[in-house]
């Protein structure tokens, strides 16, 4: 967790661990109400089970990026938008990787994996959502894009921008 973030959490003066763990805790009680009676695609799978299964990659050893994949969908997804999040306590360096995760419809989302990238945080995170989104027997096209997007995520050397191949 990054102390440098200053929210009213802050003003009850709890040590670390516990402040660690009531952000956990708000971050599961948001995404759990985001997605109350949505369901995956499959039409019958909680839509927020995605959701925990990309922040348990992440439970034991990193709050933030466990927290950012609780939240991964919620602004996308709901009507929660940043300013809640921000006014639910949500530490400003989360909240900015999770606007990175938001895929606004006017973007392509090669674009979209593009940006992420210039935010270790949302990239992390969206490595882990496309990774549990193979699992679920996607399309070939979808398939074939959510590799590209790896491909992209993962390159150490490749820059923030994203050129489409020539025709």
């Amino acid at each position: 967790m990054n102390t440098n973030d200053h929210h009213a959490i802050d003003a009850l003066k709890l040590g670390p661990k516990t402040q660690e763990y009531l952000l956990r805790h708000t971050a599961l009680v948001i995404a759990v109400t985001a997605h109350a009676g949505k369901t995956r695609k499959d039409g019958i799978t909680p839509a927020v089970k995605h959701s925990m299964l990309v922040a348990e990659r992440f439970f034991k050893d990193d709050t933030d990026a466990y927290v950012t994949a609780l939240l991964h969908d919620v602004v996308e997804d709901s009507n929660v938008d940043l300013t809640t999040l921000d006014m639910l306590g949500i530490p400003k360096h989360i909240i900015a990787a999770v606007d990175k995760l938001t895929h606004w419809d006017h973007a392509p989302y090669l674009d979209y994996i593009a940006a992420i990238k210039t935010n270790p945080l949302a990239t992390k995170v969206k490595i882990a959502d496309i990774e549990n989104n193979l699992s679920d027997s996607p399309s070939a096209r979808k398939f074939d894009l959510y590799h590209t997007a790896l491909d992209i995520l993962k390159d150490p050397i490749s820059s923030a921008s994203w050129e489409k191949p020539a025709k």
